[in-house]
């Protein structure tokens, strides 16, 4: 645990050097990086750390994790987005993903790829447009008018309720295992249909669950 514990340590660290360095030349810069492989405790990453270290989010599509992250520890002004599209589990209809990507906390949908690269392209060979991702254009084009540049400029108001985030939690599960058959806490929220966010070690310390009624551990 605490191997894992200092690499996550020191991955935040690399970034948030790389990101004075850019700023000293771009001030205005937003650095991080995309395609995080999963939040576990074998390829995961401490998401508070990260959140202090980087102010751009790119994730996949089952990320889930890299969806709450940004918008529970973030201050305004990260950028984030999703990859879907050509990427086998990234399941149909794709039209839909734009919105769930918008709903999920991100300001962007990112498709791969355009042409030559998965089972789902933008692009036929003759560069004409298929069929999927011109209803996902329309899909873009409906969020950035009407009720989705609403959505888009709104402010989130969730439950009163929080999942507890820690990393050490993730790697003693690991080593312990869990019930046969235990829901995630993910999943009880989700079919209580409950809105909740992320709170971490040092924003409880400074108050982080004031307003919070219901604390639901990792």
């Amino acid at each position: 645990v605490d191997h894992r514990m200092h690499m996550n340590t020191v991955f935040a660290r690399t970034l948030a050097a790389g990101r004075a360095a850019v700023r000293a030349a771009y001030p205005d810069a937003r650095v991080g990086f995309d395609g995080p492989l999963g939040a576990g405790g074998y390829n995961g990453y401490d998401l508070w750390k990260l959140a202090q270290a980087m102010d751009l989010w790119g994730a996949y599509p089952y990320n889930w994790e890299f969806y709450e992250a940004p918008r529970s520890f973030c201050e305004q002004g990260y950028y984030g987005g999703v990859w879907f599209g050509g990427y086998p589990d990234c399941r149909y209809p794709f039209h839909n993903w734009p919105w769930t990507i918008i709903l999920g906390g991100m300001d962007s949908a990112w498709w791969f790829c355009s042409y030559g690269g998965g089972p789902f392209e933008a692009l036929a060979p003759d560069f004409r447009p298929y069929s999927d991702f011109l209803r996902v254009v329309k899909e873009v084009r409906r969020l950035k008018s009407g009720v989705g540049k609403l959505i888009l400029h709104a402010n989130r108001e969730g439950e009163p309720v929080a999942i507890y985030y820690s990393p050490e939690s993730e790697y003693a599960r690991m080593a312990y295992g869990k019930p046969a058959g235990a829901m995630s806490p993910r999943a009880v929220l989700a079919a209580a249909r409950l809105e909740w966010r992320l709170v971490a070690v040092p924003l409880i310390r400074n108050g982080g669950l004031d307003g919070i009624r219901g604390l639901v551990p990792a």
